[in-house]
């Protein structure tokens, strides 16, 4: 049994993103298997591999396989994940340049999509891009979410966090 390439990519990036080093693939009876180590304790991933899974099967691996990993973090910590990951500045900058030269008329059902992401509180355009499973989390964050604000749906405290208009203060 042969390992979708793409799979391939989402693991080496996930396991470079959070400083796995000790990880390896494995043939199981109908799956492959991602095994690694992680604050001392060993880990099994079941990949998937059947043509079924080829639609969403790679965003909700990618999605899986992060929450897996930050969930044992948490666990072996005792406390919740505090990294939080903010877009580039640069893109923020070309978006908003972009945008306000030539704004939004109207919300699309994208932008509807994108606001039901959103909370009272800020939360970084990463993150939320990251929970809309895109393939490129800050880039989708930033486009999505300053559409927003420009709608005037959404607000945006300039570092690249979002969220509802009217939110609670922070």
């Amino acid at each position: 049994m042969r390992i979708n390439s793409a799979y391939k990519k989402i693991i080496e990036e996930t396991m470079e993103r959070y400083g796995i080093h000790d990880h390896r693939l494995e043939m199981g009876g109908k799956h492959a298997h991602l095994l690694f180590s992680h604050d001392g304790r060993s880990h099994k991933v079941t990949i998937p591999g059947s043509p079924s899974d080829s639609q969403r099967g790679l965003k909700n691996f990618a999605c899986d396989l992060r929450r897996r990993i930050v969930g044992m973090s948490v666990a072996a910590s005792g406390q919740a994940n505090d990294e939080e990951i903010l877009p580039d500045a640069e893109l923020l900058s070309k978006v908003r340049q972009r945008l306000y030269a030539n704004p939004p008329m109207q919300a699309t059902e994208r932008d509807f999509q994108a606001h039901k992401l959103l909370s009272g509180h800020f939360r970084s355009a990463v993150d939320i891009g990251q929970d809309a499973h895109a393939d490129h989390p800050a880039t989708w964050g930033v486009e999505r979410l300053e559409r927003l604000v420009c709608l005037g749906l959404a607000e945006g405290d300039g570092q690249g966090r979002y969220r509802k208009m009217g939110g609670t203060r922070q």
